[in-house]
């Protein structure tokens, strides 16, 4: 499944842009955003781009409940992948292991999903 990218959404702080990257990674993380939105799994979706305590930059994307537990949902950069870049879906439900999702591929004009949900 391929969408081609939608409009730029509401930015909560500008991040940084690497310049050997051929790929933004915040134009991936709104691209993968963008196209998680359309299927509408998540309860609360809305886009929050923040950083880690080392500067990577990554987004909350939305919120689900799910037997009885909410989960928080983040996209993270996991970098360049045969020239396009690698969006991880994760989620999390408290103090509870990070668990993955799903992976996305951007290749600065389309994404592709992976279906896939382990490294």
């Amino acid at each position: 499944m391929t969408q081609s990218v939608p409009s730029q959404e509401t930015q909560t702080e500008p991040a940084p842009t690497i310049q050997n990257d051929p790929i933004d990674n915040k134009q991936a993380i709104l691209a993968v955003y963008n196209f998680i939105k359309q299927e509408s799994p998540l309860d609360q979706m809305q886009l929050e781009y923040l950083y880690d305590a080392k500067g990577n930059l990554y987004a909350r994307v939305g919120q689900k409940k799910d037997n009885g537990k909410t989960y928080s949902y983040t996209l993270n950069d996991n970098g360049m992948k045969s020239g396009q870049r690698e969006i991880v879906l994760e989620r999390q439900s408290g103090s509870e292991d990070v668990q993955l999702v799903d992976f996305y591929l951007f290749d600065g004009n389309k994404v592709t999903d992976e279906h896939k949900t382990s490294w």
